[in-house]
C-alpha cells in the first residue's frame, strides 16, 4: 500500500498559492527570495501605503473615511497573518509528519472522507474572496466617471492621463489580486487544520468505544496501547496548531468587529451603485463567516474531547484485567487534559467569543450609523 499523504494532498493548492503571494519558504529556491520581496514591497507594503496616505487627504467626509480605514484594517491584517505563518514554517512541517502517520492508521473509506471534507473547507474562503475581487472589478467597468478600484494616493495625474490612468488601474488590479489570494490562504489555513484534526479524533472516538468487544484480553491491550499512541500525538498536534494559528486569530478578532459593522454600514448608507453594495456585502460575509467557522469548529472541538472521554468509559473495560483498567483510567485522565483553542492565550476560540463578537459589532454600528447619518 503507498503510503498516504492527506495533508499534501488536502494543503497542495495552498502552497502553491503561497508562492506567489508573498510567503517565503526556502525550499523554493534561493531566487524566490527576490520575487517574494518584489510582492512584499509592491504589494503588501507599497499598495497599503497609498490607501494610508489617502485617508489623511480626507477631509469631513466621514463615508470615505470609514472606507478608507476599511481597506487599510484588512491590506494591513491580511499581510501580517501571512508573515506570522510564514514566520511558524518548522510548524507546518512538524504538522504534516503527524497528520500523515495518523492518516496511515485510517482504512480506505475514512480516508477518502477526510480529504474529501477537508479540501470542500479550504475552497469556503477561496470562492468567497474571488467573489469580492470579481465585483471590484465590476464595479469599476460600470461606473461611469474615471475612478480607482480603491481610493489611493499616488503623485501622478492620472485623471487627465489616460496611460496613467491605465498603468495605475494594472498594479491596482495586480495587488489586489495578491491581497485577495492571500486572505483566502490565511483563512483556510486555520479551519483545515482544526478540520483535519476534529475527524482524526472522530476516527479515534469510533475505535476506542469498540475496544474489548470483539477481541480477547491481549488483543485488547494492543489496541488500547495504539490509540493511546495516536491521542497522544493528536494532543501534540493540538498543541502545535494553537500555536501556529494563536497570534494571527487574535489580530483577527481584535479587527472583526470594526469589519463587520463597517461592512453593514457601506452597504446601508454608502454604497456608489449596486456593484459596491454587493462588493461590501460579500466582504461581511467574508469576516462574519471567518470568524463563526472559526469559533463553531473551537466550540465542537470541545464537544468532541468530551465525548472521547465517554467513549473511553464506554469501552468494555469491566471484563478486562487490572493492567487493562489502569491504561484505561490514564487515558481518561489524559483527554481531560485538552483545553480549548485560544487566541493570544487569553481568548477561548468559542461560539460564546463569537457572539460577543457579533455584540460588540452591533454596538460599534450604532455608533457609526449616527455619523453616516450625519454624513448624508
Amino acid at each position: 500500500m503507498n503510503k498516504r499523504q492527506g495533508f499534501d494532498e488536502i494543503t497542495r493548492n495552498s502552497w502553491r498559492l503561497m508562492k506567489y503571494i508573498g510567503g517565503y519558504n526556502p525550499s523554493h529556491g534561493k531566487y524566490h527570495i527576490l520575487y517574494v520581496a518584489f510582492i512584499i514591497i509592491s504589494a503588501h507594503v507599497g499598495y497599503t501605503l497609498t490607501l494610508t496616505i489617502e485617508a489623511f487627504n480626507i477631509k469631513d467626509n466621514t463615508s470615505k473615511l470609514i472606507e478608507q480605514c476599511f481597506y487599510i484594517i484588512i491590506m494591513f491584517i491580511c499581510s501580517m497573518k501571512l508573515f506570522l505563518y510564514c514566520w511558524r514554517l518548522d510548524n507546518f512541517k512538524e504538522m504534516r509528519e503527524i497528520f500523515n502517520y495518523l492518516d496511515n492508521k485510517l482504512d480506505q473509506k475514512e480516508y477518502i472522507n477526510l480529504v474529501k471534507k477537508c479540501k470542500q473547507l479550504s475552497m469556503i474562503h477561496l470562492i468567497v474572496y474571488e467573489s469580492v475581487y470579481v465585483m471590484s472589478i465590476l464595479s469599476l467597468l460600470f461606473f461611469k466617471d474615471r475612478k480607482l478600484l480603491q481610493p489611493a494616493w499616488f503623485p501622478f495625474d492620472w485623471q487627465n492621463n489616460l496611460w496613467t490612468y491605465i498603468l495605475l488601474i494594472l498594479y491596482q488590479l495586480f495587488s489586489s489580486g495578491i491581497l485577495t489570494a492571500t486572505n483566502s490562504f490565511n483563512d483556510s489555513i486555520p479551519i483545515v487544520l482544526i478540520g483535519m484534526l476534529m475527524c482524526h479524533l472522530d476516527f479515534l472516538i469510533k475505535r476506542v468505544e469498540k475496544i474489548g468487544y470483539n477481541s480477547n484480553s491481549r488483543n485488547a491491550k494492543s489496541n488500547l496501547s495504539s490509540l493511546i499512541q495516536d491521542f497522544q500525538l493528536i494532543l501534540k498536534q493540538f498543541k502545535i496548531i494553537d500555536q501556529t494559528i494563536s497570534t494571527g486569530q487574535f489580530l483577527q478578532l481584535l479587527v472583526s468587529n470594526f469589519i463587520i459593522c463597517s461592512s453593514i454600514v457601506l452597504v446601508l448608507f454608502f454604497a456608489e451603485d449596486n456593484f459596491k453594495r454587493i462588493y461590501f456585502a460579500l466582504f461581511f460575509i467574508a469576516a462574519f463567516s471567518q470568524v463563526f467557522i472559526i469559533c463553531h469548529f473551537g466550540s465542537n472541538f470541545t464537544r468532541k474531547i468530551e465525548d472521547l472521554t465517554f467513549s473511553i468509559y464506554s469501552c468494555n473495560w469491566m471484563n478486562q484485567d487490572k493492567c487493562f483498567r489502569k491504561s484505561v483510567l490514564i487515558f481518561m485522565e489524559g483527554s481531560l487534559r485538552i483545553k480549548q483553542f485560544t487566541v493570544g492565550g487569553i481568548i477561548r476560540v468559542s461560539l460564546e467569543t463569537f457572539l460577543n463578537i457579533v455584540k460588540s459589532s452591533f454596538s460599534l454600528f450604532a455608533i457609526l450609523r449616527q455619523y453616516a447619518r450625519s454624513d448624508v
